[in-house]
């Protein structure tokens, strides 16, 4: 008895295409002898990545070699879980997206890589695929095909594509209070938060809300938050103030008082008095008809009071 084993055939290109064990048996009991051939069927191709593309402003587009497993949200080896997807920023400025549900797993008619029995399968994610970034999506290599044939090795097992999506200008906005004029309770000066007898962080309403944020407000630098450029008067202690300033500054803080939405009307008087202490003296009146006095002084040597 002799064996003999068949040669690996190849592509038209010169690249493997399948491996095929031929196993033949000779039989030297016959006088014209017999030959018996058993054939090992061929390897089965390997699930890869054909390409990714951008399908909506928060839709990448996944292209398959062929029909994955896509029966469950939870299969361990299944395309419609997302845990068995990652994405990323290669380049651009950009968040990385979350994917947040895969969908749609359907064949592919017509492709730019022209694959015969190729599928796509949708990944929304939670914001914008933005223009000037390039994003790469990597398969689990849990993933199986329908067929039961495993994911290719990089980098058949990814793809990437650039964004879509202008970015978005974001429009600066009004500070806001919380619960509708309830706020924390927030000692501006200290920098702490005040908290209650249960040692909860401690809320303040009314016309304690409406002072600590017109305080706030004269005492944060204009420019001070990047999305609110005119917010804030910039009062300090130990500035040296001249007199010629002094209308331009009352202007300012009336104008930044106003800008309170609680506040209806407000009266405001700027002075200097001895050792150049700031002094902004301010009667305002609320929305609801409660009315306030407050007195800031920014002296040059101890912290600003506010009585």
């Amino acid at each position: 008895m002799a064996d003999f084993f068949g040669a690996m055939t190849s592509a038209p290109n010169g690249a493997p295409a399948q491996s095929i064990s031929t196993h033949a048996t000779i039989d030297f009991g016959g006088l014209a002898g017999a030959v018996r051939l058993h054939s090992c069927p061929a390897a089965v191709p390997q699930l890869a990545f054909l390409q990714l593309t951008p399908a909506g402003s928060n839709l990448f587009r996944v292209f398959l070699s062929r029909e994955p497993v896509h029966q469950s949200v939870l299969g361990p080896t299944d395309a419609l879980n997302r845990l068995n997807w990652s994405l990323s920023v290669l380049s651009g400025f950009a968040t990385i997206p979350v994917i947040e549900q895969v969908e749609n797993a359907q064949p592919q008619a017509t492709l730019s890589v022209s694959t015969p029995g190729a599928w796509s399968i949708d990944l929304r994610v939670d914001r914008p695929i933005l223009l000037l970034a390039i994003y790469q999506v990597v398969a689990n290599p849990n993933l199986l095909a329908a067929d039961g044939s495993q994911l290719a090795a990089s980098p058949s097992d990814r793809a990437s594509a650039p964004g879509i999506m202008p970015p978005i200008s974001r429009v600066p906005v009004k500070p806001q209070t919380t619960l509708q004029g309830v706020d924390l309770r927030y000692d501006t000066f200290a920098g702490t938060f005040v908290l209650d007898a249960k040692t909860d962080i401690d809320v303040q309403m009314g016309l304690d809300a409406v002072k600590k944020r017109v305080i706030r407000r004269l005492i944060s630098t204009p420019g001070g938050f990047y999305h609110l450029r005119d917010y804030g008067v910039g009062l300090r202690n130990k500035e040296v103030y001249r007199t010629t300033q002094l209308s331009t500054l009352q202007t300012r803080v009336k104008q930044q008082v106003l800008q309170e939405s609680e506040i209806l009307d407000a009266k405001v008087q700027v002075s200097l008095v001895a050792q150049n202490t700031l002094v902004v003296s301010l009667t305002a009146k609320t929305q609801t008809g409660a009315g306030f006095e407050m007195q800031v002084t920014a002296p040059q040597s101890g912290p600003i009071r506010v009585v």
